[in-house]
């Protein structure tokens, strides 16, 4: 079974963002889309989407670190509604919780993972 929680979805100035998080099998990822129009970049004009992911063993770190039962809801109470991925990575790396992390071209559909 997958549990799947939308963390945040909100649009500010004509922009949206969309960020969701799941669990399946014991491995966190967070996913994540960006509508900004007027810009352009390598991976759209105006889109960006980027991920998050979790083994399981550093999914269980976050669990440990949030002090929670309910992973997907803590991280949706960390970031209330708002981009907050800087501060996101801090936790992790604070706590010792290590990831993968990139960004999807939508233009090809694969993974740059930086």
């Amino acid at each position: 079974m997958q549990d799947v929680l939308q963390i945040f979805l909100y649009s500010e100035d004509g922009n949206t963002y969309s960020f969701k998080g799941s669990l399946y099998e014991g491995e966190l990822t967070l996913d994540g889309y960006d509508s900004i129009p007027g810009i352009s970049h390598a991976y759209g004009d105006g889109e960006a989407a980027y991920f998050y992911k979790f083994d399981r063993e550093n999914t269980q770190k976050l669990i440990e670190a949030f002090q929670t039962e309910d992973l997907l809801e803590s991280i949706r109470e960390f970031y209330g509604g708002k981009t907050r991925h800087t501060e996101f990575e801090a936790f992790c790396r604070e706590h010792g919780i290590e990831f993968e992390d990139g960004d999807v071209n939508l233009r090809l559909g694969w993974h740059y993972i930086p």
